[in-house]
């Protein structure tokens, strides 16, 4: 299998790495063939081959991984379907997903002249890395273990173990990103029914590990759950960590300032005072599913705290190594599909229960 990885930052090094140091690199694929991994960037950087456009990406590929701005992610997939590629991203944009959603989707109406037929074997699968991603599979399975689900919680916070600025927090990813989540509105249900709520609204106060932290709705997290829990769950929403004096600056920024219809204007001014490099930092993961079991209250957590290893940061290895676990399960033949697929579509043991996605097992938890 030959596999492309568009968009050669921080987090395309991380999978790159991954990917040549595993024994996967030395196992055959079902296409009877060692893998090939190559890297892919539109600017020149080390380690990857420049490309001057995007539509060469994916020719002479198998799957194609966008780890590029999710602004280009419609592009990249649309050239994914031109040439017959999987298409794999790390995305947390809920209009780009929809989009590809509208791409990939099976079920679209017959008159559409993007729609392959239904034999087609090529997937579409968004939104594989933190959260969304890795967090959506697990709480899936969590609330999979109930009999019937009141509530889904996930707080995730990706942070520095020494933060040294008044906001108490460093972009050790796109700050872009970050921007948008914290800009967008947020999908969740409350009551039953789908809602969109404010970001950087919800506010409320936590300890992990003896430590204290703050959460507050961001946009994207609860990735495609929303679509899969309706009308089975009364409550689910995804909230960001942050430690506590963030929210406020950030509410004052993106509010008072009224920067977040300034976007390239805060994320240029972020990257010069903030620009990612690598510091030590820590994966925070804190999900809650209450419901009933056997005619019995019962809530399922999963705790977890993961921090730099390898040469690679926290966010970096916890991102890569979950579109990593979805390269295992599609080279090995674990997990077979067709046109759009959700997280939440991958089992958690299959997830876990290899090279990549074991920093996820959580040895607390048995389910």
């Amino acid at each position: 299998m030959r596999i492309a990885i568009f968009g050669y930052g921080i987090i395309g090094q991380a999978i790159k790495k991954l990917l040549d140091d595993s024994a996967l690199m030395f196992s055959l694929s079902h296409l009877d063939d060692r893998l090939i991994v190559r890297a892919y960037d539109t600017v020149k950087k080390s380690g990857s081959i420049r490309i001057d456009s995007i539509e060469d990406v994916a020719p002479n590929n198998d799957l194609v991984i966008c780890s590029a701005p999710y602004r280009v992610n419609e592009k990249v997939a649309q050239c994914c379907l031109q040439y017959n590629c999987h298409y794999l991203d790390l995305t947390e944009d809920i209009k780009s997903t929809s989009s590809l959603k509208s791409l990939f989707d099976p079920t679209m109406d017959m008159m559409s002249h993007r729609m392959e037929e239904p034999s087609s074997p090529r997937m579409c699968i968004p939104q594989c890395g933190l959260a969304p991603g890795a967090v959506n599979i697990i709480a899936h399975h969590l609330a999979s273990q109930l009999d019937s689900v009141d509530t889904m919680e996930i707080r995730v916070g990706a942070l520095p173990k020494y933060p040294t600025n008044m906001m108490k927090y460093h972009f050790t990813w796109s700050p872009e990103g970050v921007i948008n989540e914290y800009s967008n509105r947020c999908e969740a249900i409350v009551n039953g029914d789908r809602v969109w709520l404010m970001p950087l609204e919800g506010y409320e106060t936590l300890s992990l590990n003896g430590k204290d932290f703050e959460a507050f709705n961001t946009s994207g997290g609860v990735g495609t759950l929303v679509d899969t829990w309706m009308s089975r769950v009364q409550h689910l929403n995804y909230k960001s960590l942050r430690y506590v004096g963030h929210h406020h600056l950030m509410k004052f920024l993106l509010h008072d300032l009224d920067m977040a219809h300034k976007r390239k204007e805060i994320g240029a001014l972020l990257k010069h005072s903030m620009p990612p490099y690598a510091i030590p930092d820590a994966v925070h993961i804190l999900i809650k599913v209450a419901g009933q079991k056997d005619n019995q209250s019962r809530m399922e957590i999963y705790q977890k705290s993961i921090e730099a290893h390898n040469g690679l940061s926290a966010i970096q290895l916890t991102t890569a190594s979950s579109v990593c676990s979805w390269i295992y399960n599609l080279v090995a033949k674990r997990f077979q599909g067709k046109g759009f697929v959700k997280q939440e579509d991958l089992d958690y043991k299959l997830f876990t229960s290899n090279e990549f996605g074991k920093i996820y097992a959580d040895p607390h938890y048995n389910g």
